[in-house]
């Protein structure tokens, strides 16, 4: 049997950008649904969704996400004194991350249901 550590963990959530922001608001029972504010929903039909609060350099979000709990997991995991690669060898350590899959960016969406989800004729 392997045996593993979960040393450091990271979470990009609507409930929080921390571990422990995310845990309490959960336990707490608070809704992580709010009125879109990312783009105007005027639109759609539905105007309240889960959103995470995040900036980040990258123009993809999604990679905005997974870097920003990447580092939060390693900074959790060095928390504890020393730096991971100090302690574990690189066929001892590894990553996780678990992300929904998003095929769509959120401005296309918008444009597509205007458009009666039409995919639009490239130019």
């Amino acid at each position: 049997m392997t045996r593993v550590a979960i040393t450091g963990m990271g979470v990009v959530s609507p409930l929080g950008n921390t571990v422990d922001v995310f845990r309490d608001n959960l336990l707490v029972g608070r809704s992580g649904i709010a009125r879109i504010s990312l783009f105007s929903p005027a639109s759609l039909p539905i105007q309240i969704a889960g959103q995470c609060m995040i900036s980040g350099g990258l123009k993809d979000r999604k990679a905005n996400f997974a870097l920003t709990s990447a580092e939060s997991a390693l900074n959790d995991a060095n928390s504890c004194g020393r730096p991971t690669y100090e302690v574990y060898g690189p066929d001892q350590r590894g990553l996780n991350i678990g992300i929904g899959l998003e095929l769509f960016d959120l401005d296309d969406l918008v444009r597509f249901s205007n458009n009666g989800f039409e995919i639009p004729e490239e130019d």
